[in-house]
């Protein structure tokens, strides 16, 4: 995870393989092996952070990869689409069973709609694209279902 993590050189050549990229790659595979089971969820958290700050990277290869990573990442935290017979959209869970199994998401996704918010109150002019780290965040909060308790109210 610290190669993918590591800064990007200053000047980026698009025809030149980047580490970061290699290791994005490498982690999503590894996201998408079902030999591995459960034993990759511990690290799905770290893994969505890198992925959702890698939308908002300089080097469109990382921002490819990136986006290849979250998709495996959604995947195996809130399942696979049914076939088009079921009614069911996903095999989703519900928003507190998937912050209680994920909790440093909880804090990562709020700071970055708090500041979103903040910059949004501070300027007449918002674009979605100045933050395209909002783009994963919010594909995957629209997946959740909501809270059976939402539902008796």
């Amino acid at each position: 995870m610290d190669t993918a993590a590591s800064p990007l050189p200053t000047v980026i050549d698009e025809h030149k393989d980047l580490p970061q990229v290699h290791a994005i790659n490498i982690l999503k595979a590894l996201y998408q092996d079902t030999s591995l089971g459960c034993g990759v969820l511990q690290y799905a958290s770290q893994g969505t952070v890198m992925a959702v700050t890698g939308f908002a990277s300089s080097s469109w290869a990382v921002r490819n990869a990136s986006m290849q990573l979250f998709g495996s990442l959604v995947k195996r935290m809130l399942g696979q689409r049914r076939g088009t017979d079921d009614d069911r959209e996903m095999n989703a869970i519900n928003a507190m069973d998937f912050f209680n199994s994920y909790p440093a998401l909880h804090n990562f996704f709020l700071s970055h709609l708090q500041s979103t918010s903040d910059s949004v109150s501070n300027t007449s002019l918002f674009s979605p694209m100045s933050r395209p780290e909002l783009f994963p965040i919010l594909t995957l909060l629209s997946n959740l279902h909501p809270c059976p308790e939402a539902n008796e109210r």
